[in-house]
């Protein structure tokens, strides 16, 4: 397995290494981790990241700090992950409207740019971890912006979300 662009781990190792941090088997999250380091040539602000959040006692503006790193630099909606596990909302919104809504790569021709934002997957939005965040007023001003109220007002399936108190539907 090769690092991604600019040293980054691979996807899935490092998806892989959170679930083992959340499982509460932070050792073998923080080994995986290592592993995944010592066939680096590049440092890598996602897993720096990681590493500080399932840390013996994460020091939490580190982690922060370093989830702040990393955003910039792709790491998606694991940030929004990051960010809801230190409880800190503000973060998790800023990085959610760059990551959903927010402009991407001006560089990029306009279709190539709306086939990069498909590829977004917004179903990290409604997972447990992220509960804090949909309970938030800005949730919902989020779900419109990225097209996701429209998208319920037209599927005849009524997702568990808008089950809660959360919409008027």
């Amino acid at each position: 397995r090769r690092a991604g662009p600019a040293g980054e781990a691979p996807a899935l190792e490092v998806q892989r290494a959170w679930l083992l941090g959340e499982a509460g088997r932070s050792a073998e999250a923080l080994a995986l981790i290592e592993r995944i380091r010592s066939r680096q040539s590049a440092p890598s602000h996602i897993l720096d990241a990681v590493a500080l959040t399932f840390a013996g006692k994460p020091d939490a503006g580190s982690a922060l700090a370093a989830w702040d790193r990393a955003a910039k630099v792709q790491a998606g909606s694991l940030a929004l992950l990051g960010y809801a596990r230190f409880g800190d909302l503000d973060r998790l919104f800023a990085h959610a409207d760059r990551w959903f809504g927010g402009p991407l790569a001006p560089d990029l021709p306009p279709a190539e740019a709306r086939a990069l934002r498909h590829m977004r997957w917004t179903g990290f939005l409604f997972l447990p971890a992220l509960s804090a965040a949909r309970a938030d007023p800005r949730f919902m001003a989020l779900c419109m912006r990225v097209g996701l109220t429209a998208f319920w007002g037209t599927d005849p399936l009524r997702t568990d979300f808008l089950a809660q108190d959360y919409m008027p539907v």
